[in-house]
Parts: C-alpha cells; sequence; structure tokens
C-alpha cells in the first residue's frame, strides 16, 4: 500500500524532499548556537520589557550556577550541557546593530 505522502499521490514530491534536504543541510552547516543564544536573548530581553511586574526571588529559595546545572546528569549529557552553555554574553556589542536598525532616521 502507499502512503500519502509518496511520489504516486503527490505531484510535488521531488520538489518537498529538496526543501527538506536543504533545510536540514542548513541547519547542520548554517546554524550556530551563538546565533540561536542572540535570538533568544533578544526574545528574552523584549519581553521582559513589556512585564507589568518586578519579579522578586522567593524567600528561601536557592541559586544554582550554570556549572552545577551542567555538571549534573551522564556523561554524554555534561558535555552536550557543557558545549551548549553561553559563557559570556557582551550585552553592547549585541545591542549595537539593533539600536541601529531601530533608531529613527534624522530629517535633513
Amino acid at each position: 500500500m502507499c502512503g500519502i505522502n509518496s511520489p504516486e499521490y503527490d505531484p510535488h514530491y521531488t520538489q518537498v524532499q529538496e526543501i527538506g534536504k536543504a533545510g536540514s543541510k542548513f541547519i547542520q552547516e548554517e546554524l550556530k548556537m551563538k546565533s540561536v543564544y542572540d535570538y533568544m536573548f533578544h526574545l528574552l530581553y523584549e519581553y521582559g520589557k513589556l512585564l507589568k511586574y518586578k519579579p522578586t526571588v522567593p524567600e528561601g529559595s536557592v541559586e544554582v550556577c550554570l556549572e552545577t546545572m551542567a555538571c549534573s546528569g551522564p556523561e554524554l549529557e555534561k558535555t552536550f550541557k557543557m558545549n551548549s552553555m553561553v559563557r559570556v554574553i557582551d550585552f553592547n556589542a549585541w545591542m549595537d546593530p539593533f539600536i541601529e536598525l531601530t533608531a529613527s532616521p534624522t530629517v535633513s
């Protein structure tokens, strides 16, 4: 029995396969963790500006450092966590291009 996504039923099957392979190749070769973290930082920064309340630390809470979180779990998991951990965020370097894009144009 043929599946609904097989070449017999889908005239664009080859195109769909090519698009999927190109997308996978892009993710594997071009997308870097730095870009992902930059996006997440930007997203959270902008979301934080929308908050109407001031967050507080609950009484009795315990601060956990990145190294403690990254060093827990099986060895493969530790390696993955350590390799994907952001060491330093240079806020000014990150914001400069964003400020240039959002700056209002000058009228002469």
